[in-house]
């Protein structure tokens, strides 16, 4: 026997449900093998079938993710918390990628807008942005500016209100510096192709 591979277990970036709201794979597993999830308070949420998260009442629970294992895979088995909220769950959509930025570009407006979750209407509250190195990249009033070259992450956050619960969505930045080629294109340093 060979040794076996640990799997990743991935849990979704929004750990919050409604009130009888079910999450369809709020873990999954690069295995293959799939994943069972168990509730440390079935009061609170429960688990249908060994895949399903369902929201019972307002609070929060650690849900254990464990994937079953074979002759290939190591079993593995993570703790993650989850709320629910008797408020109404909103989603953050958030189309833009920002893994290709290099110094110079111009500023970005960003557009991320929140959403139902139960019903995917937009709901036109706030969002508020945050970088986690702004030494990489700066936000103010919705404006993305680059600084410096380097990776960071970036937050778009939803605060709630009397109805909505709160949430949040993070990206991933990378600004790479621009070498000049002789023919008028440029490579990003650090990449292997001219762009």
């Amino acid at each position: 026997k060979g040794i076996k591979k640990n799997p990743t277990i991935t849990w979704v970036t929004n750990k919050t449900i409604g009130e009888g709201e079910q999450l369809i794979e709020a873990a999954t597993s690069d295995c293959g093998t799939g994943v069972t999830l168990s509730s440390a308070d079935e009061n609170i949420i429960k688990v249908i079938n060994g895949t399903i998260l369902e929201g019972v009442a307002a609070g929060e629970v650690e849900i254990t993710a464990t994937t079953t294992g074979d002759d290939k895979w190591a079993i593995a088995s993570v703790i993650e918390t989850f709320t629910v909220t008797a408020k109404t769950v909103q989603n953050i959509v958030w189309e833009q990628d920002f893994y290709l930025l290099k110094l110079g570009d111009e500023a970005i407006t960003l557009n991320a807008y929140s959403t139902d979750k139960k019903t995917g209407e937009v709901n036109n509250n706030e969002i508020v942005y945050s970088s986690a190195n702004e030494n990489v990249v700066k936000i103010e009033n919705g404006v993305l500016s680059i600084v410096g070259v380097g990776y960071t992450t970036i937050t778009a956050h939803q605060q709630g209100d009397d109805t909505y619960a709160p949430t949040y969505l993070t990206k991933t930045v990378i600004v790479r510096e621009v070498s000049d080629n002789c023919d008028g294109t440029y490579a990003l340093i650090g990449t292997t192709k001219a762009t």
